[in-house]
């Protein structure tokens, strides 16, 4: 019941202007696209695709998922009008057979924070096998904090650095001055 209202919320902030989607990439993002040579990336949420045009311009052969319609549409749209032929998928990342081959760059903010935590384990998995060796897994999302909202957590920070190696971690606050963190892994 709870993912059923969780997809009706997204669903209804994308037929409207969802306040996390500011047409803006993130510095944190620009930062690392920067200092790496370009390779291939997937946006996991990739909402109305404004990261994936930041990743195209920056030389990224670049490819998104989100599982609102209508946040697809608005991304397939977006790339258009910036004649950028860029793959976005209509689908939930945890069950997507669309998503093949390895990423050099995986880019998730804010979808690992919303899961419930078997999701989080089932994520963590798929990320291994999607992951080229020596590719990045670039996170942003809120910190679990004494509310009943989901969030990351130092569990779930662990479990992430079993598997990949933490390059750097950044705590600070997102909307609403809710705590969250930026953090970078790579697989060796």
């Amino acid at each position: 019941m709870k993912s059923i209202k969780r997809k009706y919320h997204f669903f209804r902030s994308y037929h409207a202007d969802p306040p996390w989607d500011t047409n803006v990439s993130p510095p944190e993002l620009i930062n690392f696209l920067t200092y790496r040579l370009p390779g291939r990336a997937l946006d996991i949420g990739c909402g109305t695709g404004t990261n994936l045009i930041c990743l195209a311009e920056h030389g990224w052969q670049a490819e998104g998922i989100d599982y609102i319609r209508e946040a697809v549409r608005k991304a397939r749209r977006k790339l258009q009008d910036k004649k950028l032929v860029l793959s976005v998928y209509y689908g939930d990342f945890l069950t997507s057979t669309r998503l093949q081959g390895y990423y050099d760059l995986i880019l998730d903010i804010g979808c690992y924070h919303s899961l419930p935590d078997e999701d989080k384990r089932s994520y963590e998995k798929k990320i291994t096998n999607l992951l080229a060796r020596q590719g990045y897994l670039l996170m942003h999302g809120y910190l679990k904090s004494d509310s009943p909202r989901r969030g990351i957590t130092q569990k779930d920070i662990e479990l992430l650095s079993t598997r990949f190696r933490m390059d750097f971690a950044e705590r600070g606050t997102g909307l609403h001055e809710r705590p969250s963190i930026w953090m970078l892994f790579r697989r060796e």
